[in-house]
């Protein structure tokens, strides 16, 4: 929840339980569009949030 890990061939990053009110991406924009990223989120209605960027991330969820 709100962390990012660093791979080599992608970055990770967890995103806060949207039902609970945490999900602020404001920081998305400010990162690296150098590789990859795969987003988790808890809850799939989460991806209306996630904000313009120049590629699309990948996003899994553990709803569905």
């Amino acid at each position: 929840e709100g962390k990012i890990v660093e791979f080599d061939e992608f970055r990770l990053i967890g995103i806060g339980d949207l039902w609970a009110g945490k999900t602020d991406m404001r920081f998305m924009p400010e990162l690296p569009q150098d590789k990859p990223w795969l987003i988790l989120s808890h809850n799939p209605d989460t991806v209306d949030m996630v904000p313009e960027l120049p590629s699309r991330p990948l996003m899994l969820s553990g709803h569905t």
